[in-house]
């Protein structure tokens, strides 16, 4: 008699299929990513220079 504990197996971990429905929800994921954080940037861009023209209208020349 062996004090030895059994050793138990584990399964490899299942992968799911790649398939082209993943991929094109993964693109459109990354897509939508670039397009809102470069409209993001550019209303920022927007409000900056508005602010500035604005506040050079009450400005004495």
């Amino acid at each position: 008699m062996t004090n030895e504990a059994p050793k138990t197996q584990t399964l490899a971990p299942v992968k799911p299929a790649q398939s082209w429905m993943n991929r094109f929800f993964k693109t459109q994921g990354v897509v939508l990513l670039v397009f809102f954080s470069l409209t993001l940037g550019i209303f920022g861009l927007f409000i900056v220079i508005g602010r500035r023209v604005y506040l050079n209208m009450f400005k004495p020349k």
